[in-house]
């Protein structure tokens, strides 16, 4: 047996081995066990579970606060100092927000897809990738074929991507955000809570002066029918209804003096608002940003650089490369044990 078929058989060997190992799974669980593998995967889950919690935290704060100017905005109250009604001041700011609760669901859709991933690729990616790769590899090693050749580089790739370069990418994002993400998120988050309260005492001192209202509409529909009722009754000399309608007016008129204060600071709040419109739609866009940036962009970046690099290593120039580095020494053997037979026939063929 010449020197070429034993590489050959020594290779068959190996990827025959490579490719039962995880065609069983026995390869992943060997990964698994290598130190440090374990704490990379709890900071993968620890990465995606908080910032899933943040996605949903945000979502949930913004749906309250656009329930709180909802209320404002279909109110009827007209802000004097700024000679415009109420809901042309917080409709621009509600827009915003309903943008910040839409990014923020889509961030938490992007983050379990990508929890997801990570769980498919770590049995796709070796059990049927490597394995279907390693039989190409064997058949190329064999019987050389272009198209066998590449379709067992694809699906190599494929394996290392699903497997390995998904996980890495996601570990990298979760990095990069715990650096550079989190405060511009802390700071924004304090932002809509404080906007929070002010939509949901805005809107609560709101729905109070529209129910003083319909008191007063009740009171005066009481008056007006008090007053039929006793000039009704006067020619029998009864004034007990009249007396009636008299302490509910008594009680409106409490209702309605406590319901001033409360529309004097519904216009307060409604005047801040309107002056702070700016500094909350810089948060809202802050916050737009670092979802989009963070659950949906770095990842993919991250992702397409890692691809990229994997691609220049396992090239097939840089297959082929190894290929001829392997099986090089031996066709130089051969070519050098050929040559003296060569000159000899040469040389008789002269003489």
């Amino acid at each position: 047996m010449d020197q070429l078929a034993s590489k050959k058989i020594l290779l068959s060997a190996a990827i025959v081995i490579v490719a039962v190992l995880s065609a069983t799974q026995l390869l992943d669980r060997a990964l698994n066990s290598i130190p440090g593998a374990h704490a990379m995967g709890q900071a993968r889950t620890e990465y995606l579970d908080e910032w899933t919690a943040k996605s949903l935290a945000t979502f949930a704060i913004t749906k309250s606060i656009n329930a709180g100017l909802s209320v404002v905005e279909d109110s009827e109250v007209q802000v004097a100092a700024l000679n415009i009604a109420a809901g042309e001041v917080v409709r621009p700011l509600n827009e915003m927000i309903a943008k910040v609760s839409t990014v923020a669901l889509v961030s938490a859709v992007s983050l379990g897809i990508q929890r997801m991933l990570i769980k498919i690729g770590a049995w796709v990616g070796l059990k049927w990738f490597l394995t279907a790769s390693m039989i190409c590899w064997l058949v190329v090693i064999w019987v050389d074929s272009s198209i066998v050749r590449r379709l067992a580089y694809g699906l190599l790739v494929l394996a290392l991507v699903a497997r390995f370069l998904i996980p890495a990418a996601i570990l990298a994002t979760g990095y990069v955000g715990d650096r550079y993400m989190d405060d511009v998120y802390v700071e924004a988050q304090s932002e809509l809570k404080v906007l929070d309260a002010e939509a949901k005492q805005a809107s609560g001192l709101v729905a109070l002066d529209a129910e003083a209202k319909r008191a007063k509409g009740t009171e005066t529909a009481a008056s007006s029918s008090g007053d039929t009722s006793i000039l009704g009754r006067a020619r029998n000399a009864g004034a007990g209804l009249l007396d009636a309608v008299v302490g509910a007016k008594d009680a409106v008129a409490g209702a309605a003096d406590a319901v001033v204060g409360a529309k004097q600071r519904i216009l307060i709040l409604i005047s801040r608002l309107a002056s702070q419109a700016d500094v909350y739609s810089e948060v809202a866009v802050n916050y737009i940003v670092v979802f989009i940036v963070q659950t949906m962009l770095m990842p993919v970046l991250i992702l397409w650089a890692l691809v990229k690099l994997l691609g220049l290593l396992l090239s097939p120039a840089a297959a082929a490369g190894i290929e001829a580095s392997w099986l090089a020494p031996v066709r130089t053997g051969k070519s050098r044990a050929k040559s003296p037979h060569s000159a000899e026939a040469v040389t008789e063929a002269q003489g």
